[in-house]
């Protein structure tokens, strides 16, 4: 025996099964194609997908990440390696502070050094060194006349004597200090000017000091003993002729410089 499906489609008019006759085959009746019902082949679309990239994909991500950092940090790097003064290729050079080269030719030479000009000191300037020296010159010939009475009073065992001859002493060493400062450039041959006052006033406090150490003990001793044979006071007179002379020859450069600027024309005798 044969068994034959029958199909679900039937006839619209005897409801007989027609299956995919197009006549029933009960009534004859023609019969009408049905369109096939959608939900008969749907099937639900599978959900579009991009396709797996897979390791060989990401890797190469990796490696082009890698080479633009590597270009970025090359460029930062070589510009930063460029010593200074120099430049990049196709860069002008930039001096330091942005500044231009030097303005002197634009040679970048360093620009020659300043030269003496040999200028001829000012009037004004040797008028006040001559000043200075004049006044030094006054207080010492007030010194020297203060001398010769101390030393008188002392050898009469006079207390006032010895007070005296310090106080001289003490202005004697002042003048020589001053003497060696004085600024002397802008007169004519001024140092040697200079050297000549300083020579006699060193022999000058080498006296007055010889002087004051025989006043101290002849004044102890109760003035006992000639003056003329102690030591310091024979020393103090050997001296003061090393003064003398050396004032005489300051004395005579002297002279034009006060004739010059109307100043005292101090003697050696004076000084």
């Amino acid at each position: 025996m044969v068994h034959v499906t029958v199909s679900g489609r039937l006839c619209g008019r005897c409801g007989s099964h027609v299956g995919g006759l197009r006549q029933c085959p009960r009534c004859r009746a023609p019969l009408v194609e049905q369109p096939q019902s959608p939900a008969e082949d749907w099937a639900p679309e599978e959900p579009h997908r991009e396709p797996s990239r897979g390791w060989p994909a990401l890797l190469i991500g990796v490696v082009a990440a890698t080479l633009v950092l590597g270009m970025t940090w090359w460029l930062v790097a070589g510009r930063a390696s460029v010593p200074d003064g120099g430049a990049a290729a196709g860069e002008a050079p930039v001096l330091a502070y942005g500044a231009p080269e030097a303005e002197a030719g634009g040679t970048g030479e360093e620009p020659p050094a300043a030269t003496d000009t040999g200028e001829t000191p000012s009037p004004e300037l040797a008028a006040e060194q001559a000043r200075r020296m004049n006044e030094l010159l006054a207080s010492s010939s007030a010194t020297r006349a203060d001398l010769s009475a101390a030393i008188e009073r002392a050898s009469k065992c006079e207390r006032r004597g010895l007070a005296e001859i310090e106080g001289v002493t003490a202005s004697r060493r002042d003048q020589l200090a001053s003497a060696r400062g004085l600024e002397v450039d802008a007169l004519p041959d001024g140092e040697k000017v200079k050297k000549a006052l300083v020579d006699a006033l060193d022999a000058a406090f080498d006296a007055d000091a010889a002087f004051l150490s025989w006043a101290r003990r002849h004044v102890a001793g109760d003035c006992e003993g000639p003056v003329n044979e102690d030591r310091d006071f024979q020393r103090g007179v050997d001296r003061s002729k090393d003064a003398r002379k050396a004032k005489a020859r300051f004395a005579k450069a002297w002279e034009p410089i006060a004739e010059t600027h109307d100043l005292t024309a101090w003697k050696s005798a004076q000084i």
